[in-house]
């Protein structure tokens, strides 16, 4: 998510250094929190009759809409060129059609915890590609957070009491696929991020996969309007649309004044929360495998987190 840009620092939070500290770790703990929760709404979308694909497109609208009315607000305009475009094409499939739709399939059939839990493996696998083009380096230390990773997830697959359900294993398979596509999105947007501010070009990202998914749901017979009065799934897809905004635009400020290791630990607070968040909505509750894997999943994280950056 770093890319080439040059992320402007905020003012609001530097009155002191350790008012800023302590204002960081509250940002942090805010966005992580929040993150968190889209998966139990993710179910709660998932709970009618609606079609993944019109779920998707309704979620990315939002927040666009959002996104871009912010931007307005701030007087920002769209990047529109070549480059912009192309990129919101490819980062908008890779990020948010496929990602997205699929993450809805994977909703309807595992709990929220789990889901959470698959999520963290997006900076394990984004190492991985890395490494094979040669922009990261494989330490020790990392080759033990994937191999941890890989365990946490066969804790999922493996044992029958893992799951609700053993047929659910695809699911989970499939939720991770979900994550390879984020790994490769975070890939391309270190390699091929254009110049502008973060969040006009994550508006534009959102605008390229709202035009891609509404002619595709069309298309397939399975669009839906939005019932009012608001019912569960609309809050829910509305909540979904509004938390993913604040909360990336939170991260990209973190990254900008904090630093991208600082920012990282974003997903900790995602996964642990994820897993509070379907205990307390849903009284999920999780066998000692899955304890085993979302702990083996936050050692794994710590040990392949992002390396400092040195000026």
């Amino acid at each position: 998510m770093a890319g080439n840009e040059t992320l402007q620092r905020s003012h609001v939070l530097s009155i002191s250094p350790s008012f800023r500290i302590n204002s960081h770790w509250l940002l942090l703990i805010a966005a992580g929190f929040a993150w968190g929760g889209t998966f139990s709404l993710a179910k709660i979308a998932t709970q009618g009759d609606i079609h993944p694909l019109a779920l998707n497109f309704w979620q990315t609208f939002f927040g666009c809409v959002a996104l871009l009315g912010y931007a307005a607000v701030r007087r920002r305009r769209l990047p529109t060129t070549k480059m912009h475009i192309r990129f919101y094409l490819i980062a908008g499939i890779l990020g948010t059609v496929i990602p997205g739709v699929l993450y809805f399939v994977a909703a309807r059939e595992l709990p929220a915890g789990i889901l959470a839990i698959t999520i963290a493996t997006v900076p394990m696998l984004t190492l991985i590609i890395s490494r094979v083009l040669g922009s990261e380096r494989l330490s020790f230390a990392r080759i033990l957070g994937l191999s941890l990773g890989a365990t946490g997830i066969l804790f999922i697959l493996v044992p029958d009491t893992s799951l609700p359900e053993p047929s659910a294993a695809p699911f989970v398979i499939l939720a991770v696929f979900c994550a390879l596509c984020y790994a490769f999105e975070n890939v391309y947007i270190d390699f091929h991020m254009p110049s502008g501010e973060a969040i006009t070009i994550l508006s534009g990202m959102l605008a390229m996969a709202s035009l891609i998914t509404a002619p595709i749901t069309i298309a397939l017979g399975v669009f839906w309007w939005p019932q009012w009065p608001l019912g569960a799934v609309e809050w829910s897809i509305l909540g979904m649309a509004l938390i993913n905004a604040f909360a990336y635009g939170t991260f990209v400020h973190l990254v900008s004044t904090a630093g991208p290791v600082f920012a990282s630990q974003t997903a900790y607070v995602v996964t642990l929360s994820g897993v509070a968040w379907g205990m307390l909505l849903f009284g999920e509750s999780h066998s000692h495998w899955v304890v085993a894997a979302t702990v083996c999943m936050l050692v794994g994280l710590a040990l392949v987190r992002p390396r400092v950056q040195r000026d």
